[in-house]
């Protein structure tokens, strides 16, 4: 069977952030009132749920002056995933489940919060533990192999709640993808669109980009032709999506060509002797002058 699933997720200070700012956009998201049923399916340990961005800063300073070591690692927190199989547990239940995880893998040392979320068909709990212990005098150490070591007392607690564990299996016997979906890139949909336009014969490029507008794409007229769709941040050059039309335009002439009598050149092709005959002439003529360049230099 496939649950519960469980990920430990180092959480690092964003660039440009300060680490409070960071904690409390972590915090904010795993306490959504309309995932987390208006916050009744949050709970914590060491920790108040409306304060524990600014706990976890408070601990972060205690082992600063405690300790006299300033923050080197960009860790601030770890985040654990539990994922639950859907219609197996209650929402109350799974966060029960998630309290007790955390309580025995940090063995109070830590204060943590759990979210149980329900916006999605399975049911999963967000546990977030600060990085620094509650005394202040240690720091986390995400082991070698941590990630097993949560997965098993996840999969223990499971057991003793008689829930689903998922059989791990050898790299060899796992069912690997081969099909994937296939993507559709904004320039393909774009020259999709194109030869749907020029398919209809507009009579000049205004026209054509007209099309391009009605299609709810943004035009941007100029020295270089530029075109934004819904949903995009950037403009599309021409030099991108010209190719489509200059594709369609050569099957139009292709067309035109096979059905009218081709008309011969004027000029006689070259062949490759003659061109053979030129280029020896010219390589003797630019050998003899440098023979006689360097002559000149030794007198």
């Amino acid at each position: 069977m496939a649950l519960a699933a469980t990920r430990l997720i180092p959480m690092r200070k964003n660039k440009g952030k300060s680490i409070g700012a960071c904690l409390h956009n972590h915090t904010s998201y795993v306490q959504n009132p309309d995932k987390t049923e208006q916050g009744e399916l949050v709970s914590s340990y060491q920790c108040s749920p409306l304060t524990v961005d600014e706990e976890f800063l408070l601990t972060k300073r205690l082992y600063e002056q405690t300790t006299g070591r300033s923050q080197k690692s960009d860790v601030i927190a770890y985040q654990v995933r539990q994922s639950f199989k859907p219609g197996e547990v209650t929402p109350e239940e799974a966060n029960r489940i998630g309290y007790e995880f955390a309580e025995r893998f940090l063995k109070g040392k830590h204060a943590f919060i759990v979210a149980t979320h329900t916006d999605r068909a399975h049911i999963h709990n967000h546990i977030i533990y600060n990085s620094t212990a509650l005394d202040g005098t240690r720091k986390f150490k995400n082991f070698w192999l941590s990630t097993f070591a949560v997965q098993r007392l996840s999969d223990l607690i499971c057991l003793e709640h008689q829930l689903s564990t998922i059989e791990y299996k050898p790299y060899r016997e796992r069912q690997k993808r081969i099909v994937y979906p296939p993507k559709e890139s904004n320039r393909d949909r774009l020259c999709g669109i194109i030869d749907t336009i020029l398919a209809e014969k507009p009579k000049d490029f205004e026209v054509f980009l007209q099309k391009l507008e009605q299609q709810g794409y943004e035009v941007k007229r100029g020295k270089h032709t530029a075109v934004k769709g819904k949903g995009q941040k950037r403009f599309i050059r021409s030099v991108l999506w010209a190719p489509a039309i200059t594709r369609t335009r050569s099957r139009r002439c292709w067309r035109e060509r096979r059905s009218t009598t081709p008309i011969r050149s004027s000029h006689p092709k070259s062949s490759p002797s003659s061109c053979w005959w030129k280029f020896r002439e010219k390589w003797q003529r630019a050998k003899a002058s440098a023979t006689k360049s360097g002559q000149r230099s030794s007198t």
